[in-house]
């Protein structure tokens, strides 16, 4: 495939996601390579920079072959799989969640590979190391076919980011990758050059190509607020600064409706507690954590516009889950690391969107050290985040975020 011109990238941009070019030239950097049959590519992007579309467009160039893609979450997958829907391209699942009888359907239909009408198939890495042996023995059987074109590994920071079982069974697809190194793998993240190496190392790649672009994302505004009481939440201060219009406000859009946004927090009981509370005080808000039966439903109605403000815990919602517009993020509890709050606060899509961290001073001390760094820092929050990626920024962000403003 690498003799595909510029005239045919914009087509398939156009004909298949609708998009006139791509979004930055790192992004077309990263298609390229991909195109060219590179064997082990790392991508790393900022969030919102179009990942995703790297290894989407390739079903718009090969007629034969599925693309498998290991997401590390349920609800990634189904974001991803409606998007593809969206777009008219066909794409499934095998998943922990689906009844029974419909997986051994989906099993039974890929071994007619000549006939399988999918384009992508999405797995979590569970199921293909410790799920299913009817699962194992489908991807070994596509494997050993040839029918599977590439491997993609969606939010591949999280190989080294949590300390639990689906973090080991990532960390066995290297040894998938050693045994099938025909296959060209993509990992696909947001993270720093020493996570980027972890990477590489985990998933047994051997000179990577690695693509990075800029971690600078200049439409959001940072900021850190002291709480201003014990309970960490002062649900007034949240209405009147963040949700209620505020036309004087830049960050605020001006049409007659609440702005839309998320807020973390660290329990099911604080997010049940401060979306009551929203509801009480007018902002229609609803709750989301994976204990909830209709988690589905909510990420549905919010992505479909119906209510403003979902209130999630930090662990359950954010990898790859979209709402255009997205206009701010609160953190009600510290993130786990800068990371985590780089990648969940750059879900704002829109030119001035707003990002603040609520700090207790009575917080427990289960705190990275990164993030303590970040809160306390009296310089340029830009910056910071610039630095801690790797990348090379002299100038501060001059009005984009609150200590660069208190400066002037």
């Amino acid at each position: 495939m690498s003799n595909i011109t510029e005239r045919d990238y914009k087509n398939a941009l156009k004909d298949g996601f609708d998009f006139d070019d791509f979004k930055s030239v790192d992004q077309k950097r990263a298609i390229e390579c991909i195109m060219t049959g590179e064997k082990n590519i790392l991508i790393s992007l900022a969030t919102q920079a179009g990942k995703s579309l790297c290894y989407q467009l390739i079903s718009s160039f090969q007629r034969d072959g599925i693309i498998l893609v290991i997401a590390p979450s349920i609800s990634l997958i189904t974001n991803q799989i409606a998007y593809l829907t969206e777009m008219r391209i066909p794409a499934t699942s095998i998943t922990s969640v689906a009844p029974l009888s419909n997986r051994e359907e989906k099993i039974k239909e890929f071994y007619d590979y000549k006939n399988v009408p999918y384009k992508f198939l999405f797995i979590t890495p569970e199921m293909l190391i410790r799920g299913s042996y009817k699962v194992r023995d489908l991807i070994e059987f596509l494997l050993e076919e040839n029918q599977i074109s590439h491997i993609a590994v969606d939010e591949a920071h999280m190989i080294v980011d949590y300390n639990n079982n689906f973090r080991d069974s990532f960390k066995e697809l290297g040894q998938v990758r050693k045994k099938y190194s025909e296959i060209p793998w993509i990992a696909l993240t947001t993270a720093s050059n020493v996570i980027l190496n972890k990477i590489a190392r985990i998933l047994c790649m051997i000179r990577p190509q690695i693509i990075r672009g800029p971690s600078t994302r200049k439409n959001i505004f940072y900021d850190v607020m002291q709480s201003r009481n014990e309970s960490f939440v002062d649900f007034k201060s949240i209405i009147k600064d963040m949700i209620e219009l505020n036309e004087e406000e830049e960050f605020f859009t001006t049409r007659k409706v609440y702005a839309s946004g998320i807020i973390y927090c660290k329990t099911n009981h604080n997010a049940d507690h401060i979306a009551h509370n929203l509801c009480e005080n007018g902002i229609t808000s609803e709750s989301f954590y994976g204990a909830k039966r209709d988690v589905n439903d909510i990420q549905k109605r919010w992505k479909e516009g119906q209510f403003p403000v979902l209130v999630a815990t930090e662990e359950s919602f954010g990898l790859g889950i979209k709402r255009n517009p997205l206009q701010f993020v609160l953190h009600m509890s510290m993130p786990k690391n800068l990371r985590a709050f780089y990648q969940q606060s750059g879900r704002i899509d829109v030119e001035n969107g707003y990002s603040r961290i609520y700090v207790n001073k009575f917080y427990n001390g289960d705190v990275s050290p990164e993030m303590l760094a970040f809160i306390n820092i009296k310089d340029c929050r830009h910056k910071h985040i610039a630095e801690y990626f790797g990348d090379e920024i002299l100038e501060n962000c001059g009005n984009k975020c609150d200590n660069c403003v208190k400066n002037q």
